[in-house]
């Protein structure tokens, strides 16, 4: 058994190996309709993913933990465990050349991981 539908947080639509990954009007809806898969026991199982582990995956997880009853302060340190990573998947993402293009456009600080960012999202 595998999911029937992938939620996409990218601006793109993409369809791969019969899963078509939906342009949802915003992220935010995409995030509900991530919400939503994850209290979905019909979509098990399920994995989710993204490039770094600390937008996309960080949110949801955030979220999933927060209400799951996780203290705040829990999910603030599971988010940061990605920033003893964050050197290795730069790394790895440079020699993608999708990701080295948009790098060099962008200021350095987005590509790490930061307390300040999950507590300003999440107390928000």
């Amino acid at each position: 058994m595998g999911p029937q539908r992938l939620v996409a947080f990218s601006s793109r639509s993409s369809r791969r190996e019969g899963w078509e990954a939906p342009r949802p009007a915003g992220r935010g809806r995409a995030l509900v309709e991530a919400l939503a898969m994850v209290g979905d026991p019909t979509s098990y199982p399920l994995v989710f993913h993204c490039a770094a582990g600390k937008d996309r995956t960080g949110v949801v997880m955030a979220l999933v933990e927060l209400l799951l009853g996780v203290p705040l302060e829990h999910v603030v340190a599971d988010y940061m465990r990605t920033a003893a990573n964050m050197d290795v998947v730069v790394a790895r993402l440079r020699r993608w050349p999708r990701y080295a293009d948009n790098m060099a456009k962008l200021p350095a600080e987005i590509y790490r991981c930061e307390e300040h960012v999950i507590r300003g999202l999440l107390d928000g």
